[in-house]
């Protein structure tokens, strides 16, 4: 299994001036393992129905930037313990609409005249696992199924892809929020640098590890153009 495609979606937010949703399209029959892989538990997984065909393909609908800025803070004075995470997902009602529009897209791929050859564009659910009587039933039409049924689906099944950023925001000195200078250095410690993914002020729309290169690249630059000074 492997990541095929990952196509960038105009915003469905008239506040965005950038993709906000992404949609994975993955080589893959929707194994158990597979869904382990993007994050599912076992809990979320048995409401789908696995394939047991030797190949198939998943559409993941992504949400690139959500509506709340979540925190992380200390537990305690103790350095080892784990911190307080609270990523705040689904707490803005633009995150459900940009879900839905995800789930709408993706839908309409599947169900595309090019993709008869490989699908007949039908969900599989498992549907005793599905409280459907919360969320409304879903119609032989899925294009016409209601939008409580896909935002149940999300809040049940929603997972995260691997790519935590922006925990150490780089900014100016005026900026209360900015723990890294220009430099990327640690402001009150000495000697310190952060030159990963944790310095962006704010999280890329695409995938982070040719940008995570490019901030340890251009910290090498200003840490040997320091030495020659």
């Amino acid at each position: 299994a492997g990541v095929r495609g990952a196509p960038f979606s105009p915003p469905p937010r008239h506040n965005l001036t950038v993709p906000d949703l992404q949609i994975h399209v993955v080589s893959s029959p929707g194994s158990p393992e597979d869904l382990k892989n993007f994050g599912l538990n076992e809990q979320m997984a048995k409401f789908f129905r696995m394939n047991d065909d030797e190949h198939g393909f998943v559409l993941l609908p992504t949400l690139l930037h959500q509506g709340k800025t979540g925190s992380i803070q200390l537990r305690s004075a103790d350095p080892l313990a784990a911190p307080v995470v609270n990523a705040a997902y689904l707490q803005h009602p633009d995150d459900i609409k940009t879900y839905l529009a995800g789930i709408k897209l993706a839908l309409k791929i599947a169900q595309s005249a090019s993709m008869r050859e490989f699908t007949d564009g039908t969900l599989r659910i498992n549907w005793e696992e599905c409280p459907q009587t919360r969320c409304g039933c879903p119609n032989k039409d899925l294009a016409a199924t209601p939008d409580s049924f896909w935002e149940c689906m999300v809040r049940t099944v929603v997972s995260t892809v691997y790519h935590p950023a922006g925990t150490a925001k780089m900014g100016r000195a005026d900026d209360p929020m900015a723990v890294l200078d220009p430099e990327l250095r640690v402001r009150g410690v000495d000697n310190l640098r952060v030159c990963d993914a944790s310095a962006w002020p704010m999280v890329i729309s695409g995938n982070t590890n040719a940008p995570a290169i490019m901030v340890a690249e251009r910290a090498a630059d200003i840490i040997k153009a320091g030495n020659r000074r």
